[in-house]
């Protein structure tokens, strides 16, 4: 990663800062957080999250609240009765007051910083295409990250499997399920790749691993860098959730995910 946790790269200009933070990008567009702590850290990325993903931090806010439909249309009016019968936010207020201080400062800082950046939503390029500038979104929670991530990882595992067995019992019947019964996760399979350093042609080790993403508009992840005292990362983070915690790697360490559907 270039730069260090106080000073951009040579040559960068900060295009966002705030108390302990600032943003530069490199030349490939991708943020650079640099922060004097880790509360800072968070808090500068969550700032150029909303800038950078103004409409994407709505629609998952929206969701994991179960409003969606108010933005997106009425077709979405089942996602948002499934997020309200699993109370996705209760689940997430309550590992929010039960995480660690250090965590929740970590969460919190998050959420301030989509906060102060919440009316790039005006800017964004598909609020000025629907004609919705005029609304501006509503804070962030504390627990509203859990929230996201949570409603987004709603449909992993057995559920869709469940619900779609409901729905062909009420619909047809019970004769009918087992002759429309979906792919049992039983017979699922994922994998993840490790080339160490004495069989790749540079000497340094890779790591691969298939994520069984769904295709989505804009997609999931954000390219990030992170630093701040004894911390440098780079990957892939999460919309709406801080920190790298699906494909990243720091100075001496590298890590992937698989099956994170």
């Amino acid at each position: 990663m270039s730069g260090s946790a106080s000073e951009p790269a040579a040559g960068a200009d900060v295009v966002l800062s705030g108390p302990g933070w600032r943003v530069h990008r490199d030349p490939h567009g991708v943020p650079h957080v640099q922060a004097e702590s880790i509360a800072a850290l968070a808090e500068g990325h969550g700032a150029i999250t909303a800038v950078d993903r103004a409409w994407d931090l709505e629609v998952l806010r929206t969701r994991a609240e179960a409003r969606s439909a108010a933005l997106l249309g009425p077709a979405h009016d089942d996602a948002d009765e499934l997020t309200a019968a699993l109370g996705v936010q209760e689940t997430a207020r309550t590992w929010y007051e039960a995480a660690s201080p250090e965590d929740q400062r970590f969460l919190a800082a998050y959420a301030r910083g989509v906060d102060g950046q919440l009316d790039a939503w005006a800017r964004s390029p598909e609020a000025r295409a629907l004609g919705l500038t005029g609304r501006r979104p509503e804070p962030w929670r504390p627990w509203t990250p859990i929230a996201v991530h949570l409603d987004a990882h709603l449909l992993a595992g057995s559920l869709p499997e469940q619900l779609w067995r409901r729905h062909v019992r009420r619909t047809l019947g019970q004769e009918w399920v087992a002759v429309l019964d979906a792919e049992s996760p039983r017979s699922a399979a994922s994998n993840a790749w490790l080339v160490p350093g004495p069989l790749s042609v540079s000497g340094a080790p890779m790591i691969a691993a298939d994520p069984h993403r769904v295709v989505e508009g804009s997609g999931p992840y954000q390219p990030v860098c992170l630093s701040a005292p004894g911390l440098r990362v780079r990957g892939l983070a999460l919309v709406g959730l801080p920190g790298v915690p699906h494909f990243g790697r720091t100075d001496t360490a590298a890590w992937a995910i698989t099956a994170a559907m």
